[in-house]
């Protein structure tokens, strides 16, 4: 799964000052902290079984996540609820529906959780998937 076209598509929007591609949870942790942040995180393919009929076209579902940081001096909800809803909902406007290949399918909203809540730091994953199938021969 690539995720620099998700990189590059979340880098439209307004309300983030940087967004880049991470393995995990610690790579973004690491990175040097500019709130509000997305991080792209692979999560995985899962694949159908393969069509009984040649040539077997088969379908594979990509999972990603965009890691939300954003800082808060207090950490109480009503200090960074509404600046986390707002980001979370032009990230699902950039994303779902948008297709982030020529052959891939569009991007669906799959959900989203509370990863850390830290010293005024919170993380916030939201997850997406799309498909793309492959074409195999004899």
């Amino acid at each position: 799964m690539e995720i620099a076209p998700v990189v590059q598509r979340l880098a439209q929007a307004a309300s983030l000052r940087r967004v880049l591609g991470v393995a995990d949870l610690a790579g973004a942790k690491s990175a040097p902290a500019q709130a509000p942040a997305a991080f792209v995180v692979p999560l995985g393919e899962q694949a159908d079984a393969p069509a009984d009929v040649l040539p077997a076209r088969q379908r594979i579902t990509h999972r990603f996540g965009v890691l939300l940081y954003l800082f808060a001096a207090r950490p109480r909800a009503d200090d960074w609820d509404a600046g986390l809803a707002a980001v979370r909902r032009e990230v699902r406007a950039l994303l779902a529906g948008w297709a982030p290949a020529a052959d891939a399918g569009a991007v669906r909203y799959a959900g989203g959780r509370l990863v850390a809540a830290e010293a005024g730091a919170i993380w916030w994953q939201d997850e997406f998937s799309y498909d793309t199938w492959t074409q195999g021969g004899p």
